[in-house]
C-alpha cells in the first residue's frame, strides 16, 4: 500500500527503500527533493499519460462552465460526453482504481456546477 501524506516521518522513511506499484502494474516511483536543502521524500510520480486525462478533465469542467454561462446546451453537452470520455480514459489506464477515478469526475463536475451557480447567483449563492 501507498503511504499517505499524513503518515510520520518515521514511516515514511520505512517505505523509503520498496517499490509502488499501481493497480496496472505501472511502477511509481519516488523522486528526491534537493529544494530545501535536504534529501526529503517528495510527491510519487504519476504517469504522464494519466496526468494528460486529468488536465482534460479540468479542461472540460473549464468548457462546460463556459457553455452553461452563456446558455449553449449544445456544447455544454459535450463537453459533459468529453468528461465522461476522460474517466473511461482513466479507468482504461488503470493507474487509479475506479471509486478514485468516479471520485476525481464527480469532483471536477461538481465544482464546475458550483462555479455555474456562484457565477448566475443561483440559489442565493454569491
Amino acid at each position: 500500500q501507498m503511504p499517505r501524506g499524513g503518515e510520520k516521518s518515521t514511516e515514511r522513511a520505512q517505505h523509503a527503500g520498496k517499490k509502488f506499484v499501481g493497480k496496472n502494474g505501472v511502477l511509481l516511483r519516488r523522486e528526491e527533493d534537493f529544494s530545501s536543502g535536504g534529501k526529503t521524500a517528495a510527491l510519487d510520480v504519476v504517469p504522464a499519460e494519466t496526468v494528460r486525462c486529468l488536465r482534460a478533465l479540468a479542461e472540460e469542467a473549464q468548457e462546460w462552465v463556459r457553455a452553461q454561462i452563456v446558455g449553449n446546451a449544445d456544447a455544454a453537452d459535450s463537453s459533459c460526453a468529453r468528461m465522461g470520455h476522460c474517466l473511461q480514459d482513466l479507468l482504461h489506464q488503470g493507474t487509479l482504481g475506479k471509486g478514485p477515478c468516479q471520485q476525481l469526475h464527480d469532483i471536477a463536475m461538481l465544482s464546475a456546477a458550483v462555479t455555474v451557480c456562484d457565477s448566475l447567483e443561483i440559489g442565493g449563492r454569491k
